[in-house]
């Protein structure tokens, strides 16, 4: 549409003679799904062809309203605390699921994660639902979850342990229900997981991913499609490095993206944001203890 490629461009070129960074953030209410199910992640610039949102100048988010507007209470760096889970259901063969690597996974995650605190299920504890609820109860900001997910008869789900090692095949709806029943939801959910976005048909934001945005989440990134392991694997080292090094959410997401641009799904990894300033730490003395919301 040229009234909106014109207002880009002139926000974009307003941007660069700031030296600033341009925030794209698409805010599509529940009456449009067919504009939900679009790869806006996957736009690119008509002019040299290259794709929008793989560098740092120009960020991309979603916003979805939520019923829940209990405040964010930033802390520093150094207090931040996070649970790292993986789960690899001892019969995934029956369902011809893909093998999880857990100590890959995990082990990817402790290194990315540095200096956190950091809780790690699916090793020697189950990734059951109620080890993942329990680990979070002590007022966790960051929580990554690899797991299989899929959609049966239009209800997404995601695929969990139970106290044997057996799938626990977990709605979608039971796991944002136990988030937000918790006095402290985590800052930002990583859900390493197919189609926890959606895939690109139907009700995208019946998906897990949006779920949890509207439920409450402030940030919350998801897949929106089956994404390669090759590409999770490059993928979220360099996100969790990134995040470390500003608390920007969105631009560490965007550098990530940007290293496996070469990979037929790069645009796939999706951010469902509703924090004001992004971030998901403050630097005492610089930044804002208490976060607010954007409200629309």
């Amino acid at each position: 549409d040229a009234n909106v490629l014109s207002g880009f461009s002139q926000a974009r070129a307003s941007a660069q003679s700031l030296q600033a960074t341009l925030r794209v953030r698409f805010i599509i209410g529940p009456s449009a799904p067919e504009l939900n199910t679009a790869y806006w992640e996957a736009l690119y610039d008509l002019q040299d062809k290259s794709p929008l949102f793989t560098g740092e100048n120009v960020l991309v988010s979603r916003y979805l309203s939520s019923s829940d507007w209990r405040p964010v209470k930033l802390r520093p760096k150094g207090d931040l605390k996070a649970v790292a889970a993986a789960s690899h259901p001892s019969n995934l063969k029956d369902y011809k699921l893909a093998e999880v690597d857990v100590p890959g996974e995990l082990g990817r995650a402790k290194d990315a994660l540095k200096d956190i605190a950091t809780t790690e299920l699916g090793d020697k504890e189950k990734c059951t639902l109620n080890s993942i609820i329990e680990s979070l109860r002590g007022d966790v900001d960051i929580l990554y979850l690899a797991a299989h997910g899929t959609v049966v008869n239009g209800e997404p789900r995601i695929w969990l342990e139970d106290e044997d090692g057996k799938a626990a095949i977990t709605a979608a709806d039971e796991l944002t229900a136990r988030i937000r029943e918790l006095q402290h939801q985590p800052r930002l959910i990583v859900l390493a997981s197919c189609q926890s976005a959606g895939k690109g048909a139907g009700d995208a934001l019946q998906a897990l991913g949006p779920k949890l945005a509207q439920a409450g989440v402030p940030a919350v990134i998801a897949m929106q499609g089956n994404i390669s392991m090759e590409s999770v694997k490059k993928f979220m080292p360099i996100f969790f490095e990134e995040l470390q090094k500003d608390g920007q959410i969105d631009r560490a997401l965007a550098v990530a993206r940007g290293t496996i641009r070469d990979a037929r799904d790069y645009w796939m990894p999706v951010l469902f944001m509703r924090l004001k300033s992004g971030r998901i730490w403050y630097v005492p003395g610089v930044g804002e203890e208490g976060e607010i919301f954007e409200k629309w």
